[in-house]
């Protein structure tokens, strides 16, 4: 344990302290060399240092001379020589001879925390930064407990810390600072769920239940569909839905195939109609020695004229609907043309057995 005392003169007198002599500027400055980051209050940051440069010789593991650590006042940057931030190729060893460079807070407190204190990878729940302040006590705070760094520092941060020091298992530490961070937060919400306002905010107990079990239920769902291979839980409405429109489609089409063979009997009745001819009665008569009367001619006129009536209205008939059949073709073919080209929305979708698309 190394301890920073002032020296007293043979001029002191006993009014004469050892206070206000540097030794926490000291530490401070070491601190500031050795990663930490400047605050806006800190003495580093002050106005009257921005032009100060400070410098440190220490030694290194792995290296033969000498490292020195060069920053200047409220600078995030540290300028090294050699440059111990950088490995070769990936291995532990370091580069030998490294040129200077200029490297980042992160950079520089990674290789503390790599090179001084064996730290495995740069995600270890255990600091660097806390190591140090345990080597170099800051303020009047850091001396008040021997198991933490400063006042504000929870139990379990400092706990895995030291087992990283002590060499226990840092690991258990992590977990128990998990769990008694969940348990903190635990006990605030208990806290925060007496207040009469918590229950309009959130809800209450049995509301928040009823909400729990339909989440759930619909979890399991969804587990299920996954597990099943249905991923979107609408597929099974899109498919039936494409099952109708196929079955539609097939039903006008066998509709038009009707209405085409309807209108081309439609079209050839209207041509095989024509007026009977009458005139073969007259020879018929003349054959058998009979003379057709007035009374008899007339007869026949208003037959012939009936028949002419019927003849004309069927005609009328086979053309009126021969024209809305046509009509009818016509706007199917418009509608698939439409639905082809785009010009009518589509639902683009697949048949049940999923052989074409829609």
């Amino acid at each position: 344990m190394n301890i920073v005392v002032a020296e007293r003169t043979h001029r002191s007198t006993d009014t004469d302290s050892r206070n206000g002599t540097g030794k926490t500027s000291m530490v401070e400055l070491l601190h500031f060399l050795l990663g930490a980051t400047t605050r806006k209050n800190s003495v580093w940051a002050h106005e009257a240092l921005a032009r100060s440069v400070f410098d440190l010789e220490m030694d290194w593991p792995g290296i033969p001379e000498a490292l020195r650590v060069l920053r200047r006042s409220g600078s995030a940057k540290v300028f090294l020589q050699p440059d111990v931030t950088r490995k070769r190729g990936g291995s532990e060893q370091l580069w030998h001879g490294q040129l200077a460079g200029e490297v980042s807070l992160t950079e520089w407190q990674w290789a503390i925390e790599r090179d001084l204190y064996g730290f495995p990878s740069p995600d270890y729940p255990a600091s660097g930064r806390t190591m140090l302040s345990f080597a170099m006590r800051r303020g009047l705070d850091g001396l008040l407990s021997p198991t933490t760094s400063h006042a504000r520092q929870s139990v379990q941060d400092a706990q895995i810390n030291l087992c990283h020091l002590f060499g226990l298992d840092v690991g258990l530490a992590e977990q128990y600072r998990v769990l008694a961070t969940q348990d903190s937060t635990r006990k605030k919400l208990v806290q925060a769920a007496k207040d009469p306002v918590w229950g309009k905010i959130v809800g209450r107990s049995a509301e928040l239940r009823g909400e729990i079990g339909a989440v759930e239920q619909r979890v399991l769902e969804l587990q299920q569909q996954v597990k099943e291979f249905r991923v979107l839980p609408e597929h099974e409405n899109i498919r039936a839905e494409a099952d109708a429109l196929d079955r539609t489609i097939r039903d006008l089409r066998d509709r038009d195939a009707v209405d085409r063979h309807n209108l081309q009997d439609m079209r050839q009745a209207a041509i095989d109609v024509v007026e009977p001819d009458d005139r073969y009665l007259e020879q018929a008569y003349a054959q058998l020695d009979f003379l057709i009367g007035h009374e008899v001619r007339r007869r026949f006129d208003d037959v012939r004229a009936f028949h002419q009536t019927v003849v004309r209205n069927r005609e009328k008939q086979l053309r009126e609907e021969s024209a809305r059949i046509e009509e009818r073709l016509a706007e199917s073919a418009r509608s698939g043309n439409g639905s082809r080209n785009g010009r009518r929305p589509c639902w683009p979708c697949s048949t049940r057995a999923g052989r074409s698309t829609l």
